[in-house]
């Protein structure tokens, strides 16, 4: 990064877009081989769900999740490059900690793992604590979004274009945390990214699929208005984005809590914490 806040043009990881190295050993290889196999020709949702389940642990509504998804993206497949103008798929997948958002995401990937589509898949997140834990990299550094806000960028580096070409699916977790304008940032250093005009009316760069994740009762945005609160009238920017968010028009709320499922007294704490509930 340099001193002005900007993420410098180093050299990302182009597969995945994350920072971190990932070791591939010939044994994983070979075992991915076999499962593609299973595959067969011509797979559908419905038959790749199944093959991630068998790894993957997921309870039903999380499979009709992955299983859409995947759908969409078999859907697609000669249309990564944006130049499809079929309808985007915009999905909002909102719960508290716990009911396994995360697995949504690892089945999202090995799902397009098994069809070899994994580079197809970008991941990302407000902090980098949070990409590292869904194998991901932070909105900043992935689309070249200054830390510190300063002008507008009209151009975005080569690396970010170059991370970006061929993408079919965008996911972004911890939605609660991204504030109005940096909704509006990511929207339009999407359309940068994907070689689009810096005004273009494109929503996410004409991706095919945009899935974000989120609960807004974790940690608000550090500053700005969170994505559900009326912008002022006179922010340009601000009332895009609130308008982008209210884009999304498959909205799924999972409820059933995984990561406390054998303990009900300290799950039904848990809930009333989070809403702030009396004893």
């Amino acid at each position: 990064m340099n001193p002005n806040g900007n993420v410098d043009d180093f050299n990302l990881e182009l597969e995945s877009g994350t920072l971190l190295p990932t070791l591939t050993s010939s044994d994983a290889t070979t075992c991915m081989a076999d499962r593609r196999l299973l595959v067969g020709h011509n797979p559908t949702g419905a038959s790749l769900i199944k093959l991630v389940c068998e790894d993957i642990p997921l309870n039903f509504k999380q499979r009709l999740v992955v299983e859409r998804v995947l759908s969409e993206a078999l859907a697609r497949k000669d249309h990564s490059d944006g130049q499809s103008k079929g309808q985007q798929f915009r999905l909002l997948l909102l719960g508290e900690a716990g009911v396994g958002k995360s697995w949504i995401i690892k089945g999202i990937k090995a799902g397009m793992d098994l069809i070899d589509r994994k580079k197809e898949v970008i991941v990302m997140a407000p902090t980098g604590l949070a990409s590292s834990k869904i194998g991901g990299s932070t909105y900043h550094t992935a689309l070249g979004v200054p830390i510190i806000r300063r002008k507008e960028r009209t151009t975005v580096p080569s690396r970010v274009r170059r991370l970006w070409s061929g993408k079919t699916i965008m996911i972004v977790d911890e939605l609660g945390m991204i504030d109005l304008q940096n909704f509006y940032l990511m929207n339009r250093h999407c359309n940068l990214a994907r070689s689009l005009d810096k005004d273009s009316t494109e929503f996410w760069g004409g991706l095919p699929i945009v899935i974000f994740l989120g609960d807004f009762y974790q940690f608000p945005p550090v500053q700005g208005l969170p994505l559900w609160k009326q912008p002022g009238k006179n922010n340009n920017n601000e009332v895009y984005a609130h308008f982008l968010w209210r884009q999304f028009n498959q909205v799924i709320i999972l409820h059933e809590q995984m990561r406390q499922s054998t303990d009900p007294a300290f799950r039904e704490f848990l809930s009333r914490a989070r809403v702030g509930m009396k004893i």
